[in-house]
C-alpha cells in the first residue's frame, strides 16, 4: 500500500464515531503505523487498546499479531504474510490467500498451519481444515482446538468436543474455555461447572466468561456477585471480546 493510501485508510478510521473505545479501529490503525514503520503512533494505538477501560471488540487475533509484530524478524516476516494473505481473502481472491498461507508454513510452521486452518474452516473445507489443525495442534499452537472443537460440535458430535475443548482449558486457550462453558450452561444445565469454567475465562479477562457470569449469579439472586462482576466489565482494561452490550448492561 503506498503511503497516500495508507494516510487516507488512517483519516478514515479517526473519523471512526467514538474512536477512543473502538478496539478495531484503534487495531487498524496500529497495524498502520506499523506498516509505516512508526513506532511512536504504534506505541500511542497500543496504550489506548490495552491501558484503558471499555475498550470494545479486542479479539485474540489482535493480541496474537501484536505479539509478533513486537517480536524478532521472523515473527514479523510471518506476521507480514499472514496479513498479505488475509488482505487477499477479504477481497476473496482465496486462491493466493491459500498460496500465501502455505508458503508462511515455511517461516513458522505451527502458527502457518493454523492459520491455514482457519481459512478452509471459513470456506466450509470442514475436513481439511481439521486436518490442518490437527497438524497446527500437533506442533503445539492450541488455538487450534478450539476451531477442532467447534467442528464436531457442529457436527453434532457434543461429548467429543467436549473433550477437545477440555484440552483447551487445560491449555488456557480463551476460546475453548467459553465453548465448553456455553455447552455446560446452555446444553448440559450444569451450572456448577458452568461457573468453573467461566471463572477460568474470568481469570483470562475473557469479558464473554464475565458477563455469562453476571446473568449466571443474577439468577442464583447473588447481587453483591453481580455487582463485582460488572464493576470488572466497567473498570477492568486488556478485557477481550468485550462488546457495547455488555457494556450497557452492567451500569445497570
Amino acid at each position: 500500500m503506498a503511503e497516500k493510501e495508507f494516510d487516507k485508510a488512517e483519516k478514515l478510521l479517526l473519523e471512526v464515531e467514538n474512536i477512543e473505545k473502538n478496539g478495531e479501529a484503534i487495531y487498524n490503525l496500529f497495524i498502520i503505523s506499523y506498516l509505516k514503520n512508526d513506532k511512536y503512533i504504534m506505541n500511542k494505538w497500543e496504550n489506548k487498546l490495552f491501558n484503558e477501560t471499555e475498550v470494545e471488540d479486542i479479539n485474540e487475533d489482535m493480541m496474537v499479531n501484536i505479539n509478533y509484530i513486537k517480536g524478532n524478524s521472523e515473527d514479523k516476516n510471518f506476521f507480514n504474510q499472514v496479513n498479505e494473505a488475509n488482505n487477499f481473502a477479504f477481497l476473496g481472491n482465496y486462491g493466493i490467500a491459500e498460496n500465501k498461507l502455505k508458503n508462511a508454513t515455511k517461516t513458522n510452521e505451527k502458527n502457518g498451519y493454523y492459520e491455514l486452518g482457519k481459512l478452509y474452516y471459513y470456506l466450509l473445507k470442514t475436513d481439511l481444515a481439521k486436518k490442518i489443525l490437527e497438524k497446527s495442534y500437533e506442533l503445539g499452537n492450541f488455538h487450534s482446538l478450539s476451531i477442532i472443537g467447534r467442528i464436531e460440535e457442529d457436527n453434532g458430535n457434543i461429548e467429543e468436543a467436549k473433550r477437545i475443548y477440555k484440552i483447551g482449558v487445560e491449555k488456557e486457550d480463551r476460546e475453548s474455555i467459553f465453548n465448553l462453558g456455553a455447552i455446560y450452561e446452555e446444553e448440559d444445565n450444569n451450572i456448577e461447572n458452568a461457573i468453573i469454567i467461566y471463572n477460568k475465562g474470568m481469570e483470562l479477562k475473557d469479558a464473554r466468561s464475565i458477563y455469562n457470569l453476571i446473568h449466571i449469579y443474577e439468577n442464583l439472586g447473588e447481587k453483591e456477585k453481580v455487582k463485582k462482576l460488572k464493576n470488572k466489565i466497567l473498570f477492568e482494561n486488556r478485557l477481550i471480546y468485550l462488546e457495547y452490550d455488555m457494556i450497557n448492561y452492567s451500569k445497570k
